[in-house]
């Protein structure tokens, strides 16, 4: 396999970090954290990355560790996979897909969408919530 140049990889990294970005803007609500720099974001998502928390491809492949290496307080997560939509009052990340397999993560509650980190999406604008990821704090 040939490795895909640096410059690539940012692409890819950026262009799939949906579900990182909601993770980072959940703890902010959580956290009370407002106005936080795209930069910090960015900064946060390659800390992922670095640590093997985040595949070059912006497959967050463990995000109770990606979330504890971001908390302020470095807290211990629980994050569990949820099918269908998310009917909480809770604010959680959730997977909207036209196709059931390709898609893009915003923050949704019981109400609707809380926050997205694209400004459009066809998958939530044509698609439906497949599932969500609940968290819990553990410790």
């Amino acid at each position: 396999m040939v490795q895909k140049q640096v410059q690539d990889k940012f692409i890819t990294l950026a262009s799939n970090s949906c579900y990182a970005l909601c993770l980072i803007e959940w703890l902010n609500k959580v956290n009370g954290v407002k106005n936080t720099r795209g930069s910090d974001y960015f900064y946060k998502v390659l800390d992922g990355y670095k640590l093997d928390y985040i595949d070059y491809d912006g497959t967050v492949v463990n995000p109770a560790a990606f979330l504890k290496v971001c908390d302020l307080k470095h807290r211990t997560f629980k994050v569990s996979y949820v099918s269908g939509p998310n009917t909480t009052e809770y604010v959680y990340p959730t997977f909207y897909s036209i196709d059931g397999k390709n898609g893009h993560f915003v923050l949704t509650d019981v109400h609707g969408i809380v926050w997205n980190p694209l400004s459009y999406s066809k998958n939530v604008t044509f698609g439906k919530q497949v599932s969500y990821r609940k968290i819990d704090i553990i410790g």
